[in-house]
């Protein structure tokens, strides 16, 4: 990493993070650098996963245990339902008539 970065890949990676918070963005580098077995620079598309991860809320493991349990009674409802069944739910929550 003792390498400077060519002009047009600093324009590449300002282009693709600007957006972010800047402390956020420090957070995913330094992240990176912690977690890489190698000394370089880490894709932009990285920093931007691991910068937009430090803006999710956190979950506390309460939250964290009533979502699981929540998206399995979901998802053990549908298991139950036929498919015609799922279509029409589909179709009433997104506001579709069922026409086909």
């Amino acid at each position: 990493m003792n390498r400077e970065m060519p002009p047009t890949q600093v324009e590449i990676y300002y282009d693709c993070l600007a957006d972010l918070p800047t402390w956020a963005v420090r957070r995913a580098a330094r992240r990176c650098v912690q977690e890489s077995e190698y000394p370089v620079v880490p894709a932009v598309g990285r920093l931007r996963r691991l910068a937009l991860e430090e803006l999710l809320p956190r979950e506390t493991p309460r939250q964290s245990a009533a979502r699981i349990a929540r998206e399995r009674a979901e998802g053990a409802t549908l298991a139950r339902l036929n498919h015609d069944e799922v279509r029409r739910i589909l179709d009433r929550h997104l506001g579709r008539n069922g026409d086909r």
